[in-house]
């Protein structure tokens, strides 16, 4: 009798305990309860995934020691997270930095409506962006203001911009170049709007690209130095010799490009021909606009002897056409 009471009492302790566990446990077909988020996925689409282009990438296919992989040469993906205040504007509440694009996630909170912006930063032609270390991870100043993690952070110093950025100087890797109007280096950006509600898994951004590209090209180029400088500021100066003028551009990213396809104002450039014997001729100079994503051919003509200055033609080609500017 003892034993039975003992039975019946355990087996009602029992469906109790599991009827109360049962009760703890969601009703997962009812909405996530306030402050939760739901783990979102970021597909990159658009401009990013063109594989061939008159704008070429900087890298010959062949050149072994270019594909080394500095730390310098990673593609960078930043991420912002942005929430639609009850004031009217959009207010970064997260960011991160990536260089794994398999990586890029953002937790999204399920109630609300939310912007994310994605900016990606690749080298291109340029001296790479320049970081510093801070505890033991690439850290990146203006305008990013970010550690390279490859995660979301509270954080919200990233700024919404491809202007402003420090690039690498060429002959002394501790320190950096002075700002321009456009800085030598390729980049994107994408932005989408959602609200939380009913988020896909997966959400694609269409990203467009943010470059211009600049190539040269000259008659009776033989010997000497062609340099091209920018007297506003807007570009850092460049050079190409008889060897690598065939083969060499340079790629600029332009802030602008994130609402319009031109660059605001033109640029004045001005292209002088360096000797053998160090003496500088100057070839001419010409305003020029630069178009998004095209590839703009400035050609000049070395003078002959007793000729100075000529005036420069230019003719642009895009990515998907081409224009030339002879000088």
């Amino acid at each position: 009798m003892r034993s039975t009471l003992l039975l019946l009492t355990l087996s009602f302790t029992l469906a109790i305990s599991c009827n109360k566990k049962d009760k703890e446990t969601p009703d997962p077909l009812e909405p996530p309860a306030s402050g939760e988020t739901v783990r979102t996925r970021l597909r990159l689409t658009g401009d990013i995934l063109a594989t061939e282009s008159p704008l070429p990438n900087g890298r010959l296919v062949n050149d072994v020691e270019g594909y080394a992989r500095e730390l310098r040469d990673s593609t960078l993906y930043s991420v912002l997270l942005q929430e639609h205040t009850s004031w009217g504007y959009w207010q970064t509440t997260s960011c991160g930095l990536f260089n794994n694009r398999d990586s890029l996630a953002i937790d999204l909170p399920v109630e609300g409506e939310f912007r994310i912006i994605v900016q990606v930063y690749k080298r291109g032609t340029g001296p790479g962006l320049y970081y510093t270390w801070k505890n033991g991870a690439q850290y990146f100043d203006e305008p990013i203001n970010n550690t390279l993690d490859n995660r979301m952070n509270n954080g919200n110093k990233t700024r919404d911009t491809m202007w402003g950025f420090r690039l690498f100087d060429p002959l002394d890797s501790a320190n950096y170049l002075g700002l321009v109007g456009y800085g030598e280096a390729d980049g994107y950006r994408g932005e989408t709007t959602v609200t939380a509600t009913g988020t896909p898994s997966i959400i694609s951004l269409d990203m467009k690209r943010m470059s211009f590209g600049v190539q040269f090209s000259a008659a009776n180029f033989t010997s000497g130095k062609l340099h091209a400088s920018s007297g506003n500021g807007g570009i850092h100066p460049k050079s190409v010799t008889p060897e690598n003028i065939d083969d060499q551009h340079f790629i600029f990213l332009a802030n602008e490009f994130a609402t319009q396809d031109s660059t605001y104002g033109p640029l004045n450039v001005k292209i002088t021909w360096e000797k053998p014997d160090g003496s500088m001729v100057p070839i001419g100079e010409k305003s020029i606009t630069f178009k998004r994503n095209v590839l703009t051919k400035i050609q000049v003509t070395i003078p002959n002897t007793g000729r100075s200055i000529i005036d420069p033609v230019i003719t642009e080609t895009e990515w998907s056409g081409t224009e030339t500017v002879e000088f």
